[in-house]
């Protein structure tokens, strides 16, 4: 039943995670479609524009190279010049011309007066070409290329708009005349066909007035004449400054909106910086007609592979649950407490490989928890472990038969380290202590609590913490050890030590037994010991010199500052003569006691006032540091590394300190 319900939820949490995000895409996606199709349009009809402009701008230099290839002919300058032999030639050249170019439809030659030669002649059927003024030719020769603006009726008989251009002829900088040439604007219906596209545009060409025409170009129509154009009117006297494009909308009478797109021609600018240009319009309803066509084609294209990959999904989780329903399985019944629990499916998929992995893991764990369980039932040290998040704490089973507490619960507030009798001297270090353990803090503390026989013994309790991997405690472990043997026999080596009656401090036998004594508890403590041996310095001089009085008030000054020095963190011995030995414990990982033999140095060397002998005397002294290590592991053996170590400072000059390094044999 929960395999089902597994399975159940897999799919549709699954399923919600793609439906979700592949419904959010095809909304995105949808809408983005129909974005990019209108500006694939738009930028269509751009494209459209400069590609109507590019061909008109060739038919335009075409025309130029007709004007050029007349201006230029030796005879038509000559004939210009007055040499009325030439005019049979020159009148053949234009025909032969006119038979190349469909186009054009007359061409007419003047004098430098201005007068219509007679080869001038018309290449269609009842053609009549009429005399320009003088003005008319100069300005149209000296603007651009000399393209007039649109024409209609310029010739008679023929109904189409038509484009003149006309040039000067020159020879060695002699004016001689103009060439006329009448082309016919069909010339750009071939063009405007091909980029027609179906009716859905409407091409205008526009001379440099702003006329604008279209096929079959025999009449012409003022911007402010054509429906809605003068809300644009502006951006399209833009568009005829010097090729700058124009993409612009504006709604007809009846309330239509249209894009334009278009540009000027820049070969065929004038003097005023004015150009021909190209419009294209279309309707918003036509672009957005087409637009919807190809947003309805990905709409479906999207909808089709959504549900091919809901499908394909479905059939995915389906094969995937069975192994994830296997080992969502395994978990329940391994934290249910059968411990025998396996993956068992065969293969060798992701999930089988997962699943194997699974039960090394969980072999692991049991070991581990084995050896865990085994080490302490092993031990006498009671342990203890605190679940932070459940607020739960547990003590090993050797708890009861070493104390008469029992709590009411798991709970921390109701634990022995709550309500325990403590000693009344240790009752606020240890409730310091608590607070510290109960932070997760790593701590360690030596106190008396009451036993279940009624008299109080000491305990070592020390404690660590595990954390996640954000830096949270999750448990704080640690173990009671039993050292009230050893807190004893230090209290009663105190009591009954024999102290050296001129100094105060141990003598050598009782320094010897309290050393061995700090070495055991140290060993629980996780502590380093550290023994000093002091030798003085020429102290002979201050026998021989000042009496043995002064000698021994400098052996009393020497031990009350070393007692002074090492304070509680060990204790002092007169080693015999003037030799005197310290027990140091170091707390941590620096240099401590190298620290207190530059500090004894230092103080000694100070000095004091004398009583028996009047002056101020400084004492020098040198010093031999040892620690107990695999070779020197009991009091005899370290005191003897110390002092090795002191006379290697004898050798080296006095006054100074060395660590015992020399390996045993």
């Amino acid at each position: 039943m929960k395999a089902i319900k597994t399975k159940i939820n897999l799919i549709l949490s699954f399923a919600v995670l793609l439906l979700i995000p592949v419904v959010l895409i095809t909304i995105i996606v949808n809408i983005r479609f129909k974005s990019v199709s209108e500006n694939e349009k738009y930028s269509m009809s751009e494209k459209l524009v400069s590609l109507v402009a590019g061909d008109m701008a060739d038919k335009f230099d075409e025309m130029v190279y007709t004007g050029k290839y007349l201006t230029a002919s030796a005879p038509v300058k000559s004939y210009m010049g007055g040499d009325g032999g030439q005019e049979q030639l020159v009148s053949t050249m234009l025909k032969d011309l006119a038979g190349s170019n469909e186009y054009l439809l007359a061409v007419a030659v003047y004098n430098a007066s201005g007068e219509m030669l007679p080869a001038s002649i018309g290449y269609a059927d009842g053609i009549y070409l009429q005399q320009r003024s003088l003005d008319d030719l100069k300005k149209l020769s000296a603007q651009g290329y000399g393209f007039s603006e649109i024409e209609i009726g310029a010739l008679s008989n023929h109904s189409s708009g038509v484009i003149r251009c006309v040039m000067s002829v020159m020879d060695e900088g002699k004016m001689l005349g103009y060439c006329e040439e009448y082309f016919d604007m069909r010339v750009f219906e071939s063009t405007l066909s091909a980029v027609n596209g179906g009716g859905e545009y409407e091409v205008m060409i526009s001379d440099r007035n702003g006329e604008l025409a279209t096929s079959p170009f025999d009449n012409t129509v003022a911007i402010d004449n054509f429906d809605g154009l003068s809300e644009v009117k502006k951006d399209i006297g833009n568009a005829l400054s010097d090729w700058k494009s124009v993409s612009s909308s504006y709604k007809t009478s009846n309330g239509e909106k249209m894009y334009i797109f278009g540009g000027g021609i820049s070969s065929t600018k004038n003097s005023k910086d004015k150009t021909w240009g190209v419009f294209l319009i279309i309707s918003s309803e036509k672009i957005e007609a087409t637009a919807n066509a190809f947003y309805d084609q990905k709409r479906t294209a999207t909808f089709f592979i959504f549900v091919l990959s809901m499908i394909l999904w479905v059939v995915y989780v389906i094969r995937f649950t069975k192994p994830v329903s296997d080992i969502y399985n395994l978990f329940v019944k391994y934290n249910s407490g059968e411990k025998s629990a396996r993956y068992s499916s065969a293969g060798n998929g992701d999930m089988e490989r997962i699943g194997h992995s699974i039960n090394f893991l969980m072999d692991t764990i049991d070991e581990v928890e084995l050896r865990y369980s085994t080490l302490v039932d092993m031990t006498d040290n009671i342990i203890f472990e605190y679940n932070v998040a459940k607020d739960s704490i547990v003590f090993s089973d050797n708890f009861n038969s070493k104390f008469s507490f029992r709590a009411k619960s798991l709970k921390f507030e109701d634990s022995f380290f709550v309500n325990c009798m403590v000693q009344r001297k240790e009752k606020a270090q240890f409730d310091e202590f608590v607070d510290k353990l109960k932070n997760g803090e790593s701590v360690q503390g030596e106190f008396r609590f009451k036993t279940i026989y009624g008299d109080y013994a000491w305990y070592l309790v020390r404690s660590v913490s595990a954390k996640d991997s954000k830096g949270n405690v999750t448990k704080i472990m640690g173990a009671m050890v039993d050292i009230d043997r050893a807190k004893r026999r230090e209290e009663n080596l105190l009591k009954k030590a024999n102290y050296d009656s001129l100094t105060h401090v141990f003598n050598r036998s009782t320094f010897e037994v309290n050393l061995s004594n700090e070495y055991d508890l140290s060993q629980m403590r996780k502590t380093k010991i550290a023994v000093l041996f002091i030798d003085l310095d020429d102290f002979k001089h201050f026998n021989d010199t000042f009496g043995h009085a002064l000698g021994d008030e400098v052996l009393a000054f020497t031990a009350e500052t070393l007692k002074t020095l090492v304070g509680s963190n060990g204790f002092v011995g007169r080693y015999g003569g003037d030799e005197f030995v310290v027990c140091y414990g170091e707390t941590n990982s620096t240099d401590e006691a190298g620290e207190l033999a530059e500090l004894i140095i230092e103080k000694l060397g100070e000095g004091f006032d004398g009583e028996s002998a009047q002056g101020h005397f400084e004492v020098r002294c040198s010093i031999g540091i040892s620690y107990f290590s695999d070779q020197s592991l009991d009091a005899d053996s370290v005191i003897q590394d110390a002092d090795e170590a002191m006379y290697t400072v004898k050798k080296k000059g006095k006054s100074d300190y060395s660590y015992f390094t020399t390996p045993r044999r």
